[in-house]
């Protein structure tokens, strides 16, 4: 999961063209119910396309975002 902190999603609704979200706050309690899948989330707000398919691409090949049954 690709997943920009908080405050950058905040914005990014806030400048949406249709649609925009001013007010965030009803939507905190969903952005922090992902907080569990940190092990499968690239957090990051700085990076571009490439750098963050680079990023993508080596988790996979090492097994990061694997998903188990074994409670790993």
């Amino acid at each position: 999961m690709l997943r920009p902190s908080e405050a950058v999603c905040a914005d990014r609704a806030a400048s949406r063209t249709e649609g925009a979200i001013g007010n965030y706050a009803p939507y905190r309690d969903l952005y922090t119910e992902f907080d569990e899948a940190r092990r499968f989330t690239i957090e990051d707000d700085e990076s571009n396309a490439v750098e963050l398919a680079v990023r993508v691409r080596n988790g996979l090949d090492a097994g990061k975002f694997r998903l188990s049954n074994e409670g790993s």
